[in-house]
């Protein structure tokens, strides 16, 4: 299964934080941000989508594509 990440720059996951159409899964790096994409990008965690998101999404939220991710089904 292919899934897609965005980091979450501005706040940590949570109910209004980020698109639920297509929400797979969250992480939460907890009580600090943390460095992400080698250095580019500073979140407070993750969400894997089953779908790319819109651009206007991605504003709307604050979020930073991370790239595609391929789950292995067991």
């Amino acid at each position: 299964m292919k899934l897609y990440k965005y980091y979450l720059m501005e706040r940590p996951p949570g109910p209004g934080c980020q698109p639920v159409a297509g929400l797979f899964k969250t992480e939460d790096y907890g009580y600090k941000r943390d460095d992400c994409m080698g250095g580019m990008v500073r979140a407070w965690g993750f969400a894997l989508y089953r779908q790319r998101l819109s651009q206007d999404e991605v504003k709307a939220y604050e979020l930073a594509y991370g790239g595609e991710v391929v789950r292995v089904k067991k």
